[in-house]
């Protein structure tokens, strides 16, 4: 079925017709999703995201085998917001109106204006509460509508809308009514019908999440690649920080325990100034290096979120070193003071590299790099060996930096080994130093050592994973 221009879909036959006319609602009445409207409008923010997160992006919904599963996924996530924040459905009827005035197809809507409106029926995979909301206020209030109730059974998951719709209209109305659509997922009613029209969907892509702020979420979709970002915070910024500050096996897992909120706060503050940098900074560049979807966080909610949840982490962070005994201070609220010190210190820095010419960023690259990984030490002892692994992390960014700035290609060297190599010097050096035995013991020592060569055998190890999988299952030798 070819798609049509609105003009050429909504013929003469149509709006002059007697029959039926089935009209879609997401990005065809609607150029937006009404889904993705109310969970990005939800308050509190935070909290929605957290859900959205959970269940739209943990859970697995594939694997119910239910053919439709991404209506099943988003009935969910709906549903869970108004289980735990119920004032969400006064807001939202409150709101509502408004967002579908902002976000009403206007050609699609001065063409079937010309339709007689008894004629009009309403049909959508959303929620129905959700969509009689948006059209309270338009013209379009009191058309039926078939929609989802609160209370959907599996129907509504597995079928199509022609499904639905014989629930309500018997097969000889639907045989002689049309039908408007944007989605190639209706092509069940779209040939059911006695004329179905495909038109181009209304409106860009509207996604929740790219409204919702969560810690790293920018960072993930548009500065890196996701599994790049997992990979660096999770067991290169986290991990080193940790080896850095443990001088035991106890010392180890309560370390486990606040380093990782402490560390996520100080992110947030950087991924600020992260954001800045593709949006305001990237102008003053000759070449910026930016992804294709930044353009669609232009809207994105960073600035309060950010250092909301960098005060709310950083503060848990505190909370949890101060009860294990671990931090330089034993006052809590000096502490605390210290660290919201910190996240001031790194917002400033990332401020006046965002602002300095390319040429002079070089000599802020590196205070960034010893603010991010250096700022947990304001709080927390670290150990001689610690130190030395944290400036040759420190010393391999800059390297690279300088590499990439000078238009050179700064993935051709590996990172890993360099960073071995500079921090099995400073070893050395910190070694010949003492005249007698180090004082920390030997497991400070043997906890960096093991990450710094832990990471060196890395790629080869997830080479072999990849190799292993894509190598075809060998044939039994004793099949017939």
């Amino acid at each position: 079925m070819q798609r049509q221009p609105i003009a050429e879909a909504v013929r003469e036959d149509i709006v002059n017709g007697k029959e039926l006319v089935f009209v879609d609602f997401d990005h065809t009445l609607l150029a937006c999703n009404s889904s993705e409207l109310f969970i990005a409008a939800c308050k509190p923010s935070w909290l929605v995201a957290c859900i959205d997160l959970v269940v739209r992006r943990l859970i697995p919904w594939k694997l119910t085998h239910v053919p439709h599963w991404y209506r099943l996924r988003d009935y969910a996530c709906c549903a869970l917001i108004v289980l735990l924040c119920p004032w969400n459905v006064m807001l939202w009827k409150r709101g509502a109106p408004d967002l579908f005035r902002r976000h009403e197809s206007r050609e699609l809507a001065v063409s079937l204006r010309a339709c007689d409106p008894t004629r009009l029926v309403i049909v959508s995979f959303g929620l129905q509460w959700i969509i009689r909301a948006l059209l309270s206020e338009s013209s379009w209030r009191d058309t039926p509508l078939v929609a989802t109730p609160n209370l959907a059974g599996p129907a509504y998951f597995s079928s199509g809308k022609l499904d639905i719709v014989r629930a309500h209209y018997p097969d000889e109305v639907i045989a002689r009514a049309a039908c408007i659509s944007d989605s190639l997922d209706d092509q069940d009613i779209l040939h059911a019908v006695g004329k179905g029209v495909l038109i181009e969907p209304q409106g860009d892509v509207y996604r929740a999440e790219e409204h919702l702020y969560l810690p790293l979420r920018y960072t993930a979709a548009a500065k890196y690649a996701r599994s790049y970002v997992l990979d660096q915070f999770l067991f290169v910024d986290v991990l080193i920080v940790i080896a850095a500050t443990s001088f035991g096996f106890s010392t180890l897992w309560q370390a486990c325990l606040f380093v990782p909120p402490l560390m996520l706060s100080l992110m947030c503050v950087y991924e600020l100034g992260y954001f800045e940098n593709d949006m305001v900074a990237a102008r003053k560049e000759v070449a910026p290096t930016l992804t294709a979807k930044v353009e669609r966080y232009r809207t994105y909610p960073i600035g309060f979120g950010a250092w909301a949840w960098a005060l709310v982490l950083g503060l848990l962070g505190v909370l949890l070193g101060w009860h294990f005994g671990a931090l330089r201070s034993e006052t809590l609220l000096v502490s605390a003071a210290c660290w919201l010190a910190v996240l001031a210190v790194v917002r400033a820095v990332f401020f006046a590299y965002n602002g300095t010419a390319t040429r002079w960023r070089a000599f802020f690259y590196p205070v960034l790099q010893l603010l991010k990984y250096g700022s947990p030490f304001v709080l927390i002892l670290a150990s001689l060996p610690g130190a030395v692994l944290v400036l040759s992390q420190i010393m391999l960014m800059w390297c690279s930096y300088l590499i990439y700035r000078a238009g050179g290609n700064n993935k051709a060297f590996n990172r890993d080994v360099l960073r071995l190599m500079m921090f099995g010097l400073g070893g050395v050096c910190l070694a010949a130093s003492f005249r007698s035995a180090p004082v920390e013991g030997f497991f400070p020592y043997a906890i960096t050592a093991a990450w710094a060569c832990a990471r060196v055998f890395k790629a080869p190890i997830m080479r072999a994973c990849k190799t292993l999988r894509s190598r075809p299952a060998r044939r039994s030798e004793t099949a017939l």
